[in-house]
């Protein structure tokens, strides 16, 4: 379900989304006939891209929380990795490592189930 501010934020992409088609279909000829097509479908692009907004920025978030950690997950790995290489490695700094690790895997983990969750309710719905 879509918070209060979600559906502001979309409303607000549809309705300046609509308003940018509508002012460039007026820079067209006045006496054209697709002018006055394109008038009349603006509104429908308002209510287009207020609907799809929401999904839009949901997606681009879940994929950029998911490259954000795949790149934690890679530094903390390489950070283990060098640690190890050594000839006498700390043994605390890599137990710390594994702990970090282990939780940005459970944050990723979290993060699928959280979509799974979203896909099953929107389909059931």
């Amino acid at each position: 379900m879509a918070t209060k501010r979600e559906r502001t934020l979309s409303g607000a992409a549809g309705l300046s989304g609509g308003t940018g088609f509508a002012g460039l279909v007026m820079l067209l000829p006045p006496d054209s006939w697709y002018r006055s097509a394109l008038l009349v479908l603006a509104p429908c692009i308002t209510v287009l891209i207020g609907l799809g907004w929401g999904l839009f920025a949901n997606e681009v978030g879940d994929r950029l929380s998911k490259v954000r950690l795949r790149s934690k997950i890679s530094e903390i790995q390489a950070l283990i990795d060098s640690e190890l290489s050594k000839a006498v490695p700390d043994e605390k700094y890599v137990a710390r490592g594994h702990e970090v690790l282990t939780l940005l895997r459970e944050m990723q983990l979290n993060i699928v189930a959280k979509q799974a969750k979203k896909l099953t309710s929107t389909e059931t719905a």
